[in-house]
C-alpha cells in the first residue's frame, strides 16, 4: 500500500456533481473531488455526508488498483446489483480522501461535469 497519495492527482469539481443509478440519486455534492492515478481513468469522490448510503450495502474490504485498502459497496437502488461501483475510504486513513466515498463513472451516471 502506498505510504502517501503523491501518485494521485486530486482536483475539486466545480459546481454540483450528482451521482445516479437509473432514476435513483445516490449522491449530490458541491464538494466533489476528481481523482486520477489510482485506476484506469478518473474516479469521483464525494464526502460521506453528501451520499445517500441507504442505497448501498457494504460488500467487504478490498484494495484499489493502487493498493489502498477500502470497503467496497454494492449499490442496491433501482434494481441494484452494482457490486464494487462505489468504495469508502475510512476516516482513519488521513488525507484528503478520508471520509469520502468514491464512484466508478463507468458504472454510475454523473451529471454536472
Amino acid at each position: 500500500m502506498p505510504d502517501t497519495l503523491e501518485h494521485l492527482t486530486i482536483s475539486e469539481v466545480p459546481g454540483n456533481l450528482t451521482v445516479r443509478h437509473h432514476d435513483a440519486v445516490l449522491a449530490s455534492s458541491e464538494r466533489a473531488l476528481k481523482v486520477t492515478g489510482e485506476r484506469e481513468g478518473a474516479a469521483y469522490y464525494l464526502p460521506r455526508a453528501d451520499v445517500y448510503t441507504e442505497h448501498m450495502s457494504p460488500l467487504g474490504p478490498g484494495n484499489l488498483p493502487d493498493g489502498r485498502r477500502v470497503t467496497f459497496l454494492t449499490i442496491t437502488a433501482s434494481g441494484g446489483g452494482l457490486e464494487n461501483a462505489a468504495w469508502e475510504v475510512a476516516d482513519d486513513t488521513g488525507g484528503p480522501l478520508s471520509g469520502h466515498i468514491g464512484f466508478d463513472p463507468g458504472l454510475v451516471g454523473l451529471t454536472g461535469l
